[in-house]
């Protein structure tokens, strides 16, 4: 029982202590661009939130997923098969599956990076090129 408590709060820490350390760029910038918080003398908002600032807040979202999400769930999963590739002793059966999740968590991984590559040169391609592009109103 012990053994299962101190496993769920080192895996907490590992996956909490990177966000609380990031926390404050977060907090600053978050992930919803601000739009539409001043009214000009028309009567419109002198910054209208618009298809650029949604393609911002998926970008921002993309970005952070990857980075703060994905990364650390494939590090805990490469860590997890490493032990237990080490503690297999002689035993195929812990030996093999320590390969398939190496290999299917390295799989994912790739993958996942791939689709933010393309994603990322689609909007770079459309001439979308994020905060700079914004600041030009």
């Amino acid at each position: 029982m012990f053994k299962k408590i101190l496993a769920y709060i080192i895996t907490l820490s590992i996956l909490a202590f990177p966000g609380l350390l990031m926390a404050e760029e977060v907090s600053m910038s978050g992930l919803v661009p601000v739009c539409n918080t001043e009214i000009g003398p028309d009567g419109s908002f002198t910054v209208p939130c618009d298809f650029d600032y949604f393609m911002t807040m998926l970008n921002y979202i993309i970005d952070w997923s990857v980075k703060y999400l994905v990364t650390p769930i494939f590090a805990i999963l490469f860590i997890y098969a490493g032990f237990l590739y080490i503690g297999s002793a002689g035993n195929p059966n812990n030996k093999s599956k320590a390969k398939k999740i190496i290999k299917n968590a390295l799989l994912g991984y790739l993958i996942i990076l791939s689709a933010w590559l393309v994603v990322d040169t689609i909007l770079k391609g459309l001439g979308f090129t994020g905060e700079d592009y914004l600041t030009n109103y």
